[in-house]
């Protein structure tokens, strides 16, 4: 029986969906929206870049531009903030600039804030916890964020549409315990 346009979108469909379902299992966070909150980190006021629904992103000072240290079971931990194909992540003006992406496998990308990969962190409850701060090499991802250190390398920038503006709230502090991934 010849596929047909119709039935050819109904199995894209479906194997869309079972590539997302085994991408989110696999432990990567879907995202689209990356949003800023502004909230006290040792003492000092800080724009937080955070998801959607206001959980706090980090970074690794061991990754690079283009490559992610954080693989195997340091993702159960630290879950890459990701895109499930070639989407465009939605931010505040001021950060889409920033923004690029890493493909971490078929059809996984990465969000990066100044080349570096991010993540979540698997013990933060709720929205505003930063308990991954200071664990090991992670930190929370700031709009002062510096660039990564490295090449860039071929990559996928960004040009995200805007959309998500700043959200206040937090005043969380950040603690310096050591941990490791």
């Amino acid at each position: 029986m010849p596929k047909t346009p119709r039935r050819r979108g109904a199995v894209a469909i479906a194997v869309a969906a079972v590539l997302t379902a085994s991408a989110l299992a696999a432990g990567y966070i879907g995202g689209m929206t990356l949003t800023v909150r502004v909230e006290q980190l040792n003492g000092k006021t800080a724009h937080v870049l955070t998801t959607h629904d206001g959980m706090t992103l980090y970074y690794s000072t061991k990754d690079t531009p283009r490559k992610s240290m954080c693989t195997g079971s340091c993702t159960h931990t630290w879950k890459p903030f990701a895109l499930v194909g070639k989407g465009k992540p939605t931010a505040p003006s001021k950060v889409l600039p920033h923004l690029s992406t890493l493909k971490r496998a078929r059809v996984i990308y990465q969000i990066e804030y100044n080349g570096h990969p991010l993540y979540t962190y698997s013990k933060d409850r709720k929205p505003g916890d930063t308990r991954g701060a200071g664990k090991g090499s992670f930190r929370v991802a700031t709009m002062a964020t510096p660039r990564a250190a490295g090449k860039r390398g071929a990559g996928n920038e960004t040009g995200a549409a805007s959309g998500a503006g700043a959200s206040s709230g937090g005043g969380a502090q950040a603690s310096g315990s050591a941990g490791g991934r």
